[in-house]
């Protein structure tokens, strides 16, 4: 299991964040960015705003293209997901991956989720923000590379 930039819950001042967001958005649909990139909205890191400002472009392009209603029950979803009590009954191994200069999920985060799941590896990716598999995709993938190979899948496949 590869979790990446996440975490067990939302806290209550960004649970609200976000609700009046979803709420904005299902009022008056997702905003056009005509293809502005804004460096403190991003989630992406100072690198790729700089380097890389086209992976962003199409990033927001998709993001602006979803059904507002669907995003605004995506972000609520989000909001009520809480999953504090079931970590620690996750048996199976687990990768986490995080961005050195997430804004929405700070990767101080990282180390206590990775506690709760037994002591799981954590892969913190540098120049990388919350969409850090956009931001470093080859680090992001290496990443995933090396655990998958050191636990590899022993179910019958059929």
């Amino acid at each position: 299991l590869v979790l990446c930039d996440t975490g067990t819950h939302m806290g209550t001042r960004a649970a609200q964040v976000l609700r009046d967001w979803a709420a904005r958005v299902r009022a008056t649909g997702m905003v056009d960015s005509r293809g502005v990139v804004n460096p403190e909205t991003t989630g992406f890191s100072r690198w790729t705003v700089e380097h890389q400002p086209q992976v962003i472009r199409t990033n927001m392009r998709e993001a602006e293209s979803a059904d507002p209603d669907a995003w605004a029950r995506a972000a609520e979803a989000i909001v009520a997901h809480d999953t504090r009590a079931d970590v620690g009954r996750i048996a199976a191994p687990c990768l986490l991956v995080w961005g050195e200069e997430d804004p929405a999920v700070p990767v101080e985060r990282a180390q206590p989720l990775a506690d709760a799941l037994g002591g799981a590896p954590l892969v913190v990716l540098l120049a990388a923000g919350h969409v850090c598999n956009l931001d470093q995709p080859a680090a992001f993938e290496a990443a995933i590379e090396d655990f998958f190979a050191a636990h590899p899948c022993t179910r019958a496949r059929g």
